[in-house]
C-alpha cells in the first residue's frame, strides 16, 4: 500500500512540473525574460525540480506522441494542454527527457523557446541532441528519433506528413531535373507526375540515350558523376545515404551500355573510400559482378582504392565463385606485372624521346610531381571541370548576344542562354542566375529579349521559384529580381505554386512576386474562382484582395453565400479590403451565425472595419450575460477587436466587466478581465490611465500587476 502511494505521489509530483514547464513556456512567448510572471514561473518550476532532485526523485517522463507517461502511466491524458504540448515535442523528434540537477534558468529557457520554435530547425540541425549541443543546454538529457521513424509514427497525419518531405527527396528532385535537362527532348512534366522514381527515371533515359549522339550520351554521363560527387558534403549521413541510394538505384535499372561509361568514370573518381562504399553498397549484384569484370579487365584504369572495394563486395556477396575471383586477382596482377616491364629502363631509353625520358623515369620513381607542377594541374583540372565549362560557355554565350549577332545566331544562342539558365539553377547557384538574366534580358533590342524569353518553359521558371524558397534569405530576393526582368511568363507557375503551397511564408512570397506583376494578373486569377477545390478559390481571392482588383468585385460578391466557411470568411475579407458596402450586411448576418467557427472568424475581420453598426453589434455581443454558459474566446475576440481600434464606447463597457463579478464562471470571467486590461494598453493613456488606477485597488494579483506595468510604461512616454 506504502509503495502504491509513493508511485501515486511520484506520478502526481511530475504532473506538477509538466504543468509548471507549460505555463512557463506560454509566459515566454508572451513576456521578456525580466518580466515578474516569467520570473514567478521560473521560481515555482525551479523549486519543485529541486525539491525533485533533494528527495532522489528522478524527473524522467516519456513522450508517447499525445501524451506523458511515467512508469508506464500515462500523466492526466484528457488534459488537452498535455496532449499538445506532448504532440509538439514529438514533432522536435523528443522520445522522453530526463532533468538532472545541473540545469541552469538559461539553459531552461534555451530549452522551453527551442520546443516552442519550428520543428524543421531542430531537424535541420541534425536532431534534438545535435541542436541541444549546439545551444549548449545543460542539464536536460534527451533520447530522439530519427526523421525516417517520426514520418513512420507519424503516417497517419497527412498534413504534418506533407510539411515534412525530406530534404534528401529535395535533392533527388533537383539531380533528376539536372540529369533530364542534360538530354534532348526531356519530358519533365511527366517525371514529376510519376513521383521522380529512380526506376522510372532509368527507363527514360535509356530511351532518350537510344540513338542519340555520342555527346549527349557524354554530358548525361557528365551530369550523373557530377550529381554523385556533389552528395560527398551532404549532411547529416543518413540524408546522404537516401540520395545514393536513390542514384543507385538509377545505375542499377540503366541499360548496359551507359551503366558501363558510368562504371568507367566512377572508377577513376578521386573519392574517399567511406563515400565510394557508401554508395557501392547500394549497387546491386547484377551490377557489382559487372563492375568486377569491368574493372579487371585492363581496358581502363580503375584506381587501387575503388579495385579493392570492387573486390571486396563480389566477395563478400558471393557473386562469382571463390576460384574465379582468384583467377581475375591473378589476372590484373599480370596486367601491372606487363605495365612494369613496358616502362622498365631500357624500354623508355628505346622508345621515349631524350627531352622526356628524365620526367618520366622520375615519375616512375616518385609518382608525387612537383609541388609547382601539382599547383598548375590543380589549377588547370579546376579549369576543365564540368562546373567551370558551363560558366565559361554562359559568358561567351552573352558576350556574343551583346556584340548584336545576325538573326540567323540568335536561336542558337538563346538555346545556349535557356541550357546556361537550367544549369544554374540545377547547382544552385542564384548569383550566376541573376547575372546572367540582367545581361541576358536587359538588352536594347527589346524583340530579342522577348523571343528568348518566349522560349523559356514554365516547368524551369517553377523550378527556379521552388528551389529560391527551399534555399531560402537572399536566394527569394534574387528569384523575385528575376521575376521582374522576365515578367508575364511567371505568372502561371506563381499562380500554380500559391494554390499547392502548404508554407504561409512562401505563399506569402508568391503573392508578394504576383502582386509586383501588376495588372496582368487579375485576368488569370479571376479565371481559378469557378474552380471546384475550396483552397483554390481561397487563395486567389487573397490575391485579388491584394492586386485592389475592384472591378472584379460583380465575380466575388456570390462567394459570400459559397458552401465552404473558409471561402466565405475571405470573399468577406477581400470584400472589405476592396471598399465593398454591401459586405457590411454581410458581416452582421455572420455575427448572428449559429456557427462558433464562423462568428470567431468574422470578428476576427472586423478589426479592418471602423463602422457604426458594424461596432454597436460588437459591444451588445461583449455586454450580453449568460447565466450558464460563458464563451471567454469569443469575450476576448470582442475585446481584442474593439481594442484595435482603440473604440471609445467600449471603454463603459469595458468598465462594468472590470466592476463586476460572476461566481458561476469566476475564473474565467478573470481571465476577460486580464484580457480587457491587456487592451487597454491600446488606448491613449489619458483615457486608459482611469480605469487602471481604478484596478489598481480592487483587481486580482495578475490584473494588478498588468495595470500597473502599462501605467508605468505611459509615465515613461509621457517624459520622454
Amino acid at each position: 500500500m506504502t509503495q502504491q502511494l509513493d508511485i501515486d505521489v511520484f506520478i502526481s509530483h511530475s504532473e506538477d512540473i509538466l504543468k509548471d514547464m507549460l505555463l512557463l513556456s506560454k509566459h515566454l512567448s508572451l513576456y521578456d525574460e525580466e518580466n515578474s510572471v516569467v520570473q514567478t514561473a521560473t521560481a515555482k518550476l525551479m523549486s519543485a525540480l529541486q525539491s525533485a532532485h533533494a528527495a532522489d526523485r528522478p524527473v524522467q517522463i516519456t513522450v508517447a506522441k499525445n501524451n506523458f507517461m511515467v512508469l508506464g502511466v500515462l500523466l492526466n491524458p484528457k488534459n488537452p494542454l498535455f496532449s499538445t504540448y506532448a504532440y509538439r515535442m514529438f514533432q522536435h523528434g523528443v522520445t522522453s527527457f530526463t532533468i538532472t540537477s545541473e540545469l541552469t534558468v538559461t539553459s531552461l529557457y534555451k530549452f522551453l523557446r527551442s520546443i516552442m520554435s519550428n520543428p524543421d530547425d531542430t531537424w535541420d540541425a541534425g536532431g534534438i541532441i545535435n541542436l541541444l549541443e549546439h545551444k549548449q543546454i545543460r542539464g536536460i538529457i534527451v533520447t530522439q528519433m530519427s526523421r525516417s521513424d517520426f514520418l513512420l509514427v507519424d503516417g497517419t497525419d497527412h498534413d504534418n506528413r506533407a510539411h515534412m518531405v525530406s530534404m534528401a527527396d529535395r535533392f533527388w528532385e533537383r539531380y533528376a531535373r539536372a540529369l533530364m535537362s542534360s538530354l534532348p527532348d526531356a519530358d519533365l512534366d511527366k517525371l514529376k507526375q510519376e513521383g521522380f522514381d529512380p526506376a522510372t527515371l532509368a527507363r527514360q533515359v535509356s530511351l532518350l540515350l537510344t540513338g542519340t549522339a555520342e555527346d549527349d550520351q557524354s554530358q548525361f554521363c557528365k551530369t550523373l558523376i557530377r550529381c554523385i560527387t556533389t552528395t560527398q558534403t551532404h549532411h547529416p549521413k543518413s540524408e546522404r545515404l537516401e540520395i545514393l541510394s536513390k542514384l543507385a538505384q538509377l545505375i542499377n535499372h540503366l541499360e548496359d551500355m551507359p551503366r558501363q561509361e558510368i562504371l568507367q568514370e566512377i572508377f577513376k573518381l578521386p573519392i574517399p573510400a567511406t563515400f565510394a562504399e557508401e554508395f557501392f553498397n547500394n549497387l546491386s549484384n547484377k551490377v557489382v559482378l559487372n563492375a568486377l569484370y569491368q574493372s579487371c579487365s585492363g581496358q581502363h584504369y580503375t584506381s587501387p582504392m575503388m579495385m579493392a572495394l570492387i573486390k571486396k563486395l563480389a566477395d563478400s556477396r558471393e557473386v562469382v565463385s571463390k576460384q574465379e575471383l582468384n583467377r581475375l586477382k591473378g589476372a590484373e596482377k599480370g596486367f601491372s606485372k606487363k605495365s612494369r616491364e613496358l616502362l622498365s629502363n631500357e624500354n623508355v631509353v628505346q622508345f621515349v624521346p631524350p627531352e622526356y625520358q628524365e620526367t618520366l623515369l622520375d615519375m616512375l620513381v616518385n609518382q608525387s610531381p612537383p609541388a609547382a607542377l601539382k599547383s598548375r594541374l590543380k589549377q588547370l583540372k579546376t579549369s576543365l571541370e564540368d562546373f567551370q565549362v558551363e560558366v565559361q560557355i554562359a559568358q561567351l554565350t552573352v558576350y556574343l548576344l551583346k556584340l548584336g549577332p545576325d538573326t540567323a545566331q540568335l536561336p542558337a544562342l538563346h538555346r545556349q542562354i535557356i541550357k546556361s539558365m537550367q544549369f544554374y539553377i540545377d547547382a544552385g547557384d542564384f548569383t550566376s542566375l541573376l547575372d546572367l538574366c540582367q545581361s541576358s534580358f536587359a538588352q536594347p533590342n527589346p524583340e530579342s529579349s522577348h523571343s528568348l524569353i518566349k522560349l523559356i518553359s514554365p516547368s524551369l521558371l517553377k523550378q527556379a521559384v521552388v528551389e529560391a524558397c527551399y534555399q531560402g534569405g537572399d536566394h527569394k530576393i534574387m528569384v523575385g529580381e528575376i521575376i521582374d526582368l522576365i515578367g508575364s511568363p511567371f505568372i502561371a507557375p506563381l499562380i500554380e505554386l500559391t494554390i499547392s503551397e502548404t508554407s504561409r511564408s512562401n505563399r506569402f512570397f508568391y503573392l508578394s512576386c504576383l502582386k509586383k506583376l501588376g495588372q496582368q494578373v487579375i485576368t488569370t486569377a479571376t479565371a481559378y474562382l469557378k474552380e471546384d477545390q475550396w483552397y483554390i478559390v481561397r487563395n486567389m481571392l487573397l490575391l485579388l484582395g491584394e492586386l485592389e482588383a475592384k472591378e472584379q468585385l460583380p465575380k466575388i460578391r456570390p462567394l459570400l453565400n459559397h458552401n465552404h466557411i473558409k471561402v466565405r470568411q475571405e470573399a468577406l475579407k477581400t470584400c472589405l479590403l476592396l471598399g465593398d458596402t454591401l459586405a457590411i450586411k454581410q458581416i452582421i448576418n455572420s455575427l448572428h451565425s449559429k456557427n462558433r467557427q464562423e462568428v470567431l472568424n468574422t470578428i476576427l475581420h472586423t478589426k479592418r472595419i471602423n463602422h457604426a453598426e458594424v461596432n454597436n453589434q460588437l459591444l451588445l455581443m461583449l455586454g450580453e450575460k449568460s447565466l450558464f454558459s460563458f464563451d471567454l474566446e469569443l469575450k476576448k475576440t470582442l475585446v481584442q477587436s474593439l481594442a484595435e481600434k482603440a473604440h471609445p464606447q467600449a471603454l463603459s463597457v469595458f468598465t462594468k466587466i472590470l466592476n463586476r463579478r460572476n461566481l458561476l464562471h469566476r475564473q474565467r470571467f478573470e481571465q476577460l478581465k486580464v484580457e480587457i486590461i491587456r487592451a487597454l494598453a491600446k488606448y491613449p493613456p489619458d483615457q486608459a490611465n482611469p480605469l487602471l488606477k481604478h484596478q489598481l485597488n480592487r483587481g486580482n494579483v495578475e490584473t494588478v500587476n498588468l495595470a500597473r506595468q502599462i501605467l508605468q510604461r505611459n509615465s515613461r512616454e509621457k517624459t520622454q
